[in-house]
This record gives C-alpha cells, sequence and structure tokens, in this order.
C-alpha cells in the first residue's frame, strides 16, 4: 500500500473547498434571482393599487370605466379616465417586457400579461394611443404585439 503524502492531501481538501464555495456561490445567486423577482412582483402590485386608487379618489368606478361598459356609453370624463388610464398600462406592459426579458419575471406571469397586452391592443377606439406610443417600444415588444390578430381592422 502506498503512503499519500500531504501535498496530495492538501490538494484534495483544496478542491473540495473550491467546490464547496461554488455551490454556496450558486445558492446565493439564485437567492438574489428570487429576491429581485419577489421585488418586482411587489412593485407591480404596488403600481395597480396605487392606480386603483386614483379612480376611487376620484369617485369612479375602475371597472365600470375600464371594462364593464362600452366606450361610447361612458360620460367624457369617464372616456377620458379611460384613455389616460391605457397610456398608464401600455407604460406597465412596457416594463413588465423589460422584466421578463431580464428574467425578473417568471414565465406564466408573463403569458398572462400577454392576454391584457392583447386586450388592450384590440380596444378599437383607443387604438391611436398604441400607434403613438408603440413608436417608443424596444422592436421585441412591438413585434409580440403586433402578432396579435388585429381585431380592429374595420376600423382603420
Amino acid at each position: 500500500m502506498k503512503k499519500v503524502s500531504i501535498d496530495v492531501w492538501i490538494q484534495l481538501l483544496g478542491m473540495i473547498g473550491i467546490i464547496i464555495s461554488l455551490v454556496f456561490v450558486a445558492l446565493q445567486m439564485r437567492q438574489s434571482q428570487q429576491i429581485a423577482v419577489a421585488g418586482q412582483q411587489q412593485a407591480r402590485a404596488n403600481m395597480y393599487v396605487d392606480r386603483y386608487l386614483t379612480f376611487i379618489e376620484a369617485g369612479l368606478d375602475y371597472y365600470n370605466v375600464n371594462v364593464g361598459s362600452a366606450f361610447a356609453d361612458l360620460s367624457t370624463e369617464q372616456q377620458s379616465a379611460r384613455r389616460t388610464n391605457l397610456w398608464i398600462t401600455w407604460t406597465i406592459y412596457e416594463n413588465d417586457y423589460y422584466q421578463y426579458d431580464a428574467g425578473l419575471m417568471t414565465e406564466a406571469n408573463w403569458e398572462a400579461n400577454l392576454e391584457n397586452v392583447r386586450r388592450s391592443y384590440n380596444q378599437c377606439e383607443n387604438r391611436d394611443i398604441y400607434e403613438f406610443y408603440s413608436q417608443f417600444f424596444e422592436d421585441g415588444f412591438r413585434e409580440i404585439i403586433e402578432a396579435f390578430p388585429n381585431e380592429c381592422l374595420d376600423d382603420r
């Protein structure tokens, strides 16, 4: 039986130490990513709450103005609130795209958001907002949106 020198043992312990350190760094990176994703989700939730509170403070029903009523059936004030909300919504969607692209949004959350983006894109009476704002979008985001079926063809 051959005797193993102390140098070999030291090298082995050094390699094991490096491997353990790399595993620890990988776990820390994963945890940091999870914290960043959770932080972004919390920021988005806060943003939506602030938007809903704005409607309450103005004495408007968010659902009625944005979802529950046809645009033509709304008062001028309500139509203005819906259009302003849509401007804000496009800003949020653009930010969501950046967050997703940076890996700070889960795939499931992004897929759910895409349905909302499609719905907003096809608010025909407000398509002019998208047409103006989209010139400032990143090409990848604009391509995703414009791949949706255009349900406003009669309005153009």
